[in-house]
């Protein structure tokens, strides 16, 4: 536990986004995830432009995790997203979170990306 930014704990992202968005194909990755309660570890796939087909989303606007906003095609670019998050009350798993389990990491053996050729 550490004190960020008037915050006791701090969660991380990776993303692909530019980087290596993904048409027609599939994420393969393989980790070890950290474990415990307050941990969410995530592995995850978004559009790479969330705006092309939204009708009630503007440029801008908080649209992760939005009830007004609405559900993307697949038919265009995805990117990978491998992130840590602390705390939340989520469903039965939520409540305190438990500072023995601290330090936790996120251990990525690979990441592998199929693609269809020419996409």
């Amino acid at each position: 536990m550490e004190d960020y930014q008037g915050a006791s704990y701090a969660s991380g992202r990776v993303h692909s986004a530019g980087k290596d968005d993904v048409l027609y194909g599939r994420f393969e990755v393989r980790a070890r995830l950290p474990r415990g309660q307050g941990t969410w570890p995530a592995i995850w796939i978004l559009p790479s432009d969330p705006y092309r087909y939204s009708t009630t989303c503007k440029k801008g606007e908080d649209w992760q995790g939005s009830a007004t906003c609405d559900a993307w095609p697949y038919d265009h670019p995805f990117h990978l997203i491998l992130n840590i998050a602390v705390g939340g009350v989520w469903g039965r798993a939520g409540g305190p979170i438990d500072d023995t389990i601290f330090p936790q990491r996120m251990l990525v053996d690979y990441v592998r990306v199929y693609q269809k050729a020419g996409e």
